[in-house]
C-alpha cells in the first residue's frame, strides 16, 4: 500500500484493510456498548482521526456523523491535506420544509470539503451529487460487498427466509405470505416490525446474534428481502449473503437492488408495495426448482467475482491513490484537476 490510510472501517476480512491505520474505537459489536458510548462514539472517532492526521495522506470515514464532523473542521479551517473519502453514505429522505432545507444547507457545508464519496447505487450518486453540490466524478457508485468471508453454497432448506431492519416492508410480506402453506421466519428488531400482524406461519425472531441470523439464511430454501421505495439504498448486506450462500432471492425493485439483481438470472424483483406480485415470485420459486437452482448458481457466480472483500477494498484503495495524486500535482487522465 503506497499511502497512508487513517479509517473508522474495521475489516479484519481483507489482509490489503490490516495494512490501514484504524481509529475508530473498539468495532461496532466487538464489545457491549453502554449507550453513552454510543452516543459519544462519533466524537471519540473523530478525536482519535484527529491525532492521527499528522500520519496519514488519506481518511476514510464510514460512519455518517464522523465524517460531517471532520467535514466541517476541514471545511472551516480550509484543510487540504489530508484528503477525506467517505464510504457507503446514506442520507435521509428529502422533504418540503424550512427545517430540512436549513439541514441540507448543512449538509452541502460539512461535505464541500470531502474530496470523494462512494454510495451503493447509481441512484444516490446521481442524486446525492445534486442534493450535495457535488460533481458526478466527486459521487460514485461502487458495489456493496457481501460479508461471507468465503462465498459457497449451503443445502437448500424448506422454509422461506426474510431479515433486515432499514427500509424494510414486512407489512407487505405479511399480506404476501398471508394463508400460504409455506413456513416463513423473519429476522429483524421490534421497531422493524411493530404494529404488523403477521399470519401464523410466519415465525418471528427479534435481535438476535449475527451467528444465529447466519445459521438461518443458511438453511433456508430462498430469501425474500421486501423493501420500501426510497431515495437511499438498502438491503445489500442480507441478499448479498443471501447469494453468497447460493441462496435464490426475490426482492423489490429500488434503488438498492437494480444495480445487483438481474431479473430471472441472479434473482427475481417485484414492484414495490404490491403484495400479489410478491406472493406470485415466491410461488414461482417454490414450484420451479429448476429455476430457482440457476438463479442461485449464477447469484454465487457475480458475488465471487463482484462483491467480495478484496474486490471491494482494492476499488476503494484506488480512489485513495487517485486522490493523493491531486496532492502531488498530477492529473488523472479523464478527471478535472481541482475537485
Amino acid at each position: 500500500m503506497d499511502s497512508r490510510i487513517c479509517t473508522d472501517i474495521w475489516i479484519p476480512q481483507s489482509e490489503l484493510w490490516k495494512k490501514t491505520r484504524y481509529a475508530g474505537g473498539p468495532p461496532s459489536g466487538a464489545v457491549p456498548a453502554p449507550a453513552l458510548y454510543r452516543r459519544l462514539r462519533p466524537y471519540l472517532r473523530l478525536i482519535l482521526i484527529l491525532a492521527n492526521f499528522h500520519r496519514c495522506d488519506c481518511v476514510v470515514n464510514a460512519d455518517i456523523r464522523t465524517a460531517q464532523l471532520l467535514g466541517l473542521i476541514r471545511t472551516v479551517f480550509r484543510l487540504k491535506y489530508p484528503r477525506h473519502i467517505v464510504l457507503e453514505l446514506m442520507l435521509d429522505e428529502e422533504e418540503d420544509s424550512l427545517r430540512w432545507k436549513m439541514k441540507k444547507m448543512l449538509q452541502r457545508l460539512c461535505f464541500s470539503s470531502v474530496d470523494l464519496i462512494h454510495v451503493s447505487s447509481r441512484h444516490e450518486a446521481d442524486s446525492y451529487a445534486a442534493r450535495l453540490n457535488k460533481s458526478a466524478h466527486q459521487v460514485r457508485f461502487i458495489p456493496f460487498h457481501t460479508n461471507i468471508a468465503e462465498p459457497r453454497p449451503f443445502p437448500r432448506g424448506d422454509y422461506v427466509f426474510s431479515a433486515g431492519k432499514t427500509g424494510r416492508d414486512y407489512g407487505v410480506l405479511a399480506e404476501a405470505v398471508r394463508n400460504l402453506a409455506k413456513e416463513v421466519i423473519v429476522v429483524s428488531d421490534r421497531r422493524s416490525v411493530s404494529g404488523i400482524s403477521f399470519p401464523p406461519n410466519v415465525k418471528l425472531f427479534t435481535d438476535i446474534p449475527y451467528r444465529q441470523y447466519l445459521e438461518l439464511l443458511s438453511r433456508c430454501q430462498f430469501v425474500v428481502v421486501p423493501l420500501k421505495k426510497a431515495c437511499s439504498s438498502s438491503g445489500q448486506v442480507v441478499f448479498l449473503e443471501a447469494m453468497a450462500c447460493g441462496k435464490p432471492v426475490i426482492a423489490t425493485k429500488t434503488t438498492g437492488t437494480r444495480d445487483y439483481i438481474e431479473p430471472g438470472a441472479n434473482g427475481l424483483l417485484v414492484p414495490a408495495n404490491d403484495a400479489p406480485s410478491l406472493r406470485s415470485a415466491i410461488e414461482t420459486l417454490d414450484r420451479d426448482h429448476a429455476l430457482a437452482g440457476r438463479i442461485a448458481e449464477h447469484a454465487l457466480e457475480r458475488v465471487r467475482s463482484e462483491h467480495t472483500f478484496e474486490r471491494y477494498v482494492s476499488t476503494v484503495l484506488d480512489s485513495v491513490r487517485e486522490v493523493g495524486r491531486y496532492r502531488e500535482g498530477k492529473r488523472v487522465p479523464g478527471r478535472p484537476v481541482n475537485y
